[in-house]
């Protein structure tokens, strides 16, 4: 994919998601009965977590635009190996090649299995 449709790409993706977290409308209300309280409540944690992760999304194509600007697109974060040009068009703000994306995920559940224990 040539660099300028890459720019417009992550930056289309990008305000589709700001737009997206600016229409979210997070309220917590009292609830009366208890179980529309813990339904309200599942709504909300779901609602949030869908906002954690647009926010994270946003954040990886701000990085990946800054790659871009420095001629670092491409290149995994991790071993610094070219990131396949499939992986990119898949995902195109991808810190990490497959390879090294992978072994990241295993640390994450990793420390997310020792923290909640």
């Amino acid at each position: 994919m040539h660099e300028e449709a890459i720019i417009t790409s992550l930056r289309k993706r990008r305000n589709e998601l700001s737009r997206t977290l600016g229409l979210r409308d997070v309220k917590v209300e009292r609830q009366a009965d208890e179980v529309d309280a813990i339904e309200r409540a599942n709504e909300l944690d779901l609602t949030v977590s869908h906002m954690n992760r647009e926010s994270e999304t946003i954040r990886l194509i701000d990085l990946a635009l800054q790659r871009l600007e420095n001629n670092e697109y491409g290149i995994c974060d991790e071993c610094e190996q070219q990131i396949s040009p499939a992986r990119l068009k898949a995902v195109p703000w991808a810190q990490y090649c497959i390879r090294c994306q992978e072994e990241e995920d295993r640390r994450s559940t990793t420390r997310g299995m020792q923290e909640a224990a």
